[in-house]
């Protein structure tokens, strides 16, 4: 729903940015553009308190020039896709981690 609430304007930033440097022009429709590394941003999102599994993302582009890009909410099956790769830490050496399942 497109609510006062949800408006990308009234939602809080990160204190983090990602330059978007040499980005070849958006020539045709369909074709995959690949975007910087966004990890900086998207690791300030999770370290929030209150972060949850499954709680959306929006970015801000903002800048000179012009390109144009499908929403989720306009045509969700040609919308961009955020890509996440990530590696838990693991324990140190000599440690132990208990689980229960009461």
């Amino acid at each position: 729903a497109n609510t006062a609430e949800s408006a990308l304007s009234r939602r809080p930033w990160t204190e983090t940015s990602v330059a978007w440097h040499d980005i070849p022009a958006w020539l045709n429709d369909g074709e995959v553009h690949a975007s910087p590394d966004l990890s900086a941003i998207v690791q300030e999102l999770v370290n929030q308190p209150g972060w949850a599994d499954g709680n959306a993302m929006s970015f801000v582009i903002n800048g000179t020039g012009e390109r144009s890009a499908y929403s989720f909410d306009g045509e969700s099956h040609l919308a961009p896709l955020l890509q996440i790769v990530y590696s838990r830490p693991s324990l140190p050496q000599g440690s132990v981690c208990y689980t229960s399942s009461e």
